[in-house]
């Protein structure tokens, strides 16, 4: 009887401690805007994660879908560049693509990163 007591004692301890255990919570990751900083008619320019900027530029993203102007993306496609003041900055390994404008323009091209799953871009006039 003692034994069946001391393995009953242990299921109900087990359970119990299961009850209040907190589930798992979930971070969502970190996204950042990055800025196009070249020339958006050179394709090699817009393919090129150096040209990309983590400080906005002077340039007004609109609405049509012509030039690289600005993308998004998240944590783990940036890295913090330790030998420039800590900036954030693109991997190298992204992958970008230079993509003809809208409509098959060739005023500009637009990036795209088909491997990552990153489709956002907002592109400027």
């Amino acid at each position: 009887m003692k034994n069946y007591f001391l393995g009953l004692a242990a299921i109900i301890i087990a359970i119990g401690a299961a009850a209040y255990t907190s589930p798992e919570v979930k971070v969502k990751p970190q996204s950042y805007t990055f800025y196009f900083t070249g020339d958006p008619s050179s394709p090699g320019e817009v393919a090129d994660e150096s040209k990309w900027s983590i400080t906005p530029t002077e340039n007004d993203c609109g609405s049509t879908q012509n030039k690289a102007c600005q993308i998004v993306v998240d944590d783990n496609q940036t890295f913090l560049d330790s030998g420039d003041g800590n900036k954030r900055k693109l991997l190298s390994t992204l992958g970008i693509i230079a993509a003809a404008g809208a409509g098959g323009s060739v005023s500009g091209y637009i990036p795209q990163m088909p491997h990552t799953g990153i489709s956002l871009s907002v592109n400027r006039p």
